[in-house]
């Protein structure tokens, strides 16, 4: 039996472990499927990958615009103004990799081939606009700054009392407690 695991306020579990099978390898017939079907997405995905660097390099070297060299090899083309962080329009991971591109210095563009999450594209980022808060996103923003500085204050004293008694001859008069 496992040590006590809490799960919240209120619950906590033990595991019992009833049974214990030996580690041992799967029987090739039964993971042949599965292993064919990794192998060939691990695959599909080199060559997805191979062919947004391709195009990215070709894009670079003046072989047409975007959507010009997504014509020509039958691949979606899309354009977007503004995304935001949580924006819905696009893939999770493709809007997660492109706010970690570096912002663009003035007049010149940042191109990257990005994964998504079922493949690549070949990107270019324009510009990079400060993000506003909400009034309401404001007020909690300032609220837990001053939870941590709080926090961080709570934890400098205890440290300081903590040095102080450690460092400090006490001495308790017994006559004068009442």
């Amino acid at each position: 039996v496992s040590d006590p695991v809490n799960l919240d306020e209120n619950r906590m579990v033990m595991i019992r472990l009833s049974e214990h099978l030996p580690v041992a390898l799967k029987p090739l017939d039964e993971v042949r499927n599965e292993i064919i079907a990794t192998l060939d997405d691990n695959l599909a995905r080199d060559k997805a990958e191979a062919q947004a660097t391709e195009l990215l390099a070709s894009l670079r070297s003046g072989g047409g615009g975007f959507e010009a060299l997504a014509a020509e090899a039958g691949l979606e083309y899309a354009h977007h103004e503004a995304i935001k962080r949580n924006s819905f329009e696009l893939d999770v991971t493709l809007v997660q990799e492109i706010f970690r591109l570096p912002a663009p210095v003035e007049n010149a563009t940042v191109q990257a081939v990005l994964p998504t999450g079922n493949g690549f594209a070949v990107v270019e980022l324009h510009s990079v606009a400060d993000g506003e808060l909400e009034s309401g996103a404001l007020f909690a923003h300032q609220r837990y700054e001053r939870i941590l500085a709080n926090s961080s204050a709570s934890q400098e004293a205890f440290a300081l009392m903590r040095q102080l008694r450690a460092v400090a001859e006490i001495k308790v008069y017994e006559d004068r407690i009442k």
